[in-house]
């Protein structure tokens, strides 16, 4: 497969969860998904301990916005270093087109959160915001970073940290009562459009 025929096929990959976040949020702001929402948060708060709870706080504190302003700032600065500097303005990019469009389709479904959240938390719910965001950050960081790796092993445990991370987010904005199922699905998907985008115009700056 050439290098235009991958670009072309990370593109359909990005139009595809697009289109599967809003198609997503079509079914959810007519309340066809409310009963599997309500009875997967039903299930989480039966395993909430203490400890956990504390846990959760701390790994949702990993994409807040002030969190997300760091991990940035850094991942830029690494980029930069590691001479990538086409792709460290590609990432800015894409993190200002991630925040700008998850706020358009939040304020376009409409969703309203679980009521009384462990966590503060404003505004509407589909998709999650620490959902996208983490999904962007980490998994960019992934794609960019993760040939730098000389043995195959240590590449391998550097993209399942990176998965690992995004899911225990995605997790405990459930956990904490802040997010439905759905609205995290909504996330991923939109995340991961932007992402594919991102690889494929790295492809197309290849070519």
């Amino acid at each position: 497969m050439t290098e235009k025929q991958r670009q072309k096929k990370f593109f359909l990959y990005s139009v595809g969860a697009f289109l599967s976040c809003v198609a997503l949020g079509f079914f959810v702001s007519r309340g066809f998904v409310s009963d599997l929402d309500q009875g997967v948060l039903s299930f989480v708060k039966q395993i909430r301990t203490p400890l956990l709870t504390s846990i959760m706080v701390f790994i949702t504190n990993i994409a807040s916005p002030i969190s997300l302003y760091i991990l940035s700032a850094v991942s830029f600065v690494v980029l930069v270093s590691l001479n990538k500097i086409r792709e460290s303005f590609e990432f800015v990019a894409a993190m200002v087109f991630g925040v700008t469009i998850f706020s358009i389709l939040k304020n376009i479904f409409d969703v309203v959160r679980p009521f009384g959240g462990i966590t503060n938390a404003s505004g509407f719910g589909f998709p999650s915001g620490h959902v996208t965001m983490s999904t962007i950050i980490f998994l960019i960081m992934t794609y960019v970073c993760a040939s730098f790796f000389a043995r195959k092993l240590y590449k391998n445990l550097y993209i399942l940290a990176s998965f690992f991370i995004v899911i225990l987010i995605a997790f405990s904005r459930i956990y904490l009562d802040v997010h439905w199922l759905s609205d995290i699905f909504g996330g991923l998907f939109f995340g991961l459009s932007v992402v594919f985008l991102f690889i494929a115009l790295s492809k197309n700056s290849k070519t």
